[in-house]
């Protein structure tokens, strides 16, 4: 049996411990090559509905798919995930795009198979946000050697995202990022407040050391509890030592009373 590949190796890493931390180096998912040949089929189609003539109009579609296959790839990151794609629409033009959507706005990953799918063991993977009431596709993959796996890591990938925002808050926008020197609104400092309460329920923070950084975490531009919230997850989950914990939980605090 083969070895597997590097992303491969990262990819069933990350599933296997569900630590978001590796995706601050992104995950590239592996491409299938039949998706080379199921564009070659899509293009042997349109040859045929246009009699012939989307041969010289889109002679990279129709008898180059390779050439647009390099174009494209699926990204993981801490943060988003990245389609980008590409299309012959004229003649030898390559137009290429990217598509990025932020995990908090993910609310579904769903698998997809359409009967040429099949026919090249390919599987579509889209990746579903909430627009206008209606949950929309707004990343579609159909060219993953592993699509069950990377459905899992998405999902995963945008749970975790959700769990290390100050419990369950939504991330304001960037404009309202900017502390109380612009003005948070009193929803935004109430979350800051049960944050810390929440800290000291999980043992992350005393009453004391709570109560001396309430001022200056409601005073921050941005929330800064969320990498001590981080740490003491680590620790739970024993990436770190009590010790270890200490140290860093220490370093953080100062961090954020000196602002």
């Amino acid at each position: 049996m083969d070895a597997a590949s590097p992303s491969a190796q990262s990819l069933q890493r990350f599933l296997e411990t569900e630590d978001l931390f590796l995706l601050e180096k992104p995950l590239i998912f592996e491409k299938k090559n039949s998706f080379k040949y199921l564009q070659c089929c899509y293009g042997s189609l349109l040859c045929l509905a246009t009699s012939g003539l989307s041969a010289f109009w889109l002679p990279i579609g129709t008898f180059c798919p390779c050439i647009t296959f390099k174009h494209f790839s699926l990204r993981l990151d801490a943060d988003s995930v990245e389609l980008k794609s590409a299309a012959n629409d004229c003649c030898c033009h390559v137009a290429e795009s990217t598509k990025s959507v932020p995990l908090e706005k993910i609310t579904d990953v769903e698998l997809q198979e359409s009967c040429l799918h099949t026919c090249f063991g390919l599987k579509s993977i889209n990746v579903q946000t909430a627009g206008s009431g209606m949950p929309t596709a707004e990343v579609s993959a159909g060219f993953l050697q592993a699509p069950d796996q990377a459905r899992q890591a998405i999902s995963l990938a945008a749970k975790l995202h959700r769990q290390r925002m100050p419990y369950g808050a939504s991330a304001p926008p960037p404009a309202q990022q900017n502390g109380m020197q612009r003005g948070l609104n009193a929803a935004q400092l109430s979350t800051r407040l049960q944050a810390l309460e929440q800290l000291v329920v999980k043992c992350a923070l005393t009453r004391e050391e709570a109560a001396a950084l309430k001022v200056p975490v409601l005073a921050a531009e941005q929330d800064p509890l969320q990498r001590l919230a981080e740490a003491k997850d680590l620790q739970d989950r024993g990436l770190l030592t009590a010790a270890e914990y200490a140290s860093l939980k220490a370093a953080l605090v100062k961090s954020i009373m000196q602002g």
